[in-house]
């Protein structure tokens, strides 16, 4: 690496360094925790390219902030689409014998 890009590196290492980790939250506003008992984090995608490409903090914060409501957007699209399944209905045993008892049959013998 040349000198200007190890400069520009150990920049990008110590703003990525600065970036806050964002908690789980529940819908009761309580901090969701993993089997450990610790803090769950949430993954957040960073379009690295599309943020070398700014040239200012102001605009790498709105890109960031933008990222994070695109990726929220994309999970509420995922989750819907998912929805309910809606497939066959399956029959329960005691559905299937009294159709194949036939029309007003009787279960004793004599009728």
């Amino acid at each position: 690496m040349s000198e200007e890009d190890l400069i520009g590196f150990e920049r990008l290492r110590a703003y990525v360094h600065s970036f806050k980790l964002a908690h789980y939250v529940t819908k009761a506003e309580g901090h969701a925790l993993d089997s450990k008992g610790r803090l769950r984090v949430e993954q957040r995608f960073v379009n690295t390219k599309a943020l070398l490409e700014c040239r200012s903090t102001v605009e790498a914060k709105l890109l960031l902030d933008n990222m994070a409501d695109f990726a929220d957007e994309l999970l509420k699209i995922a989750t819907e689409q998912k929805g309910p399944k809606r497939g066959k209905k399956v029959k329960s045993r005691a559905s299937v014998v009294l159709e194949q008892s036939g029309p007003g049959g009787s279960s004793s013998p004599g009728g």
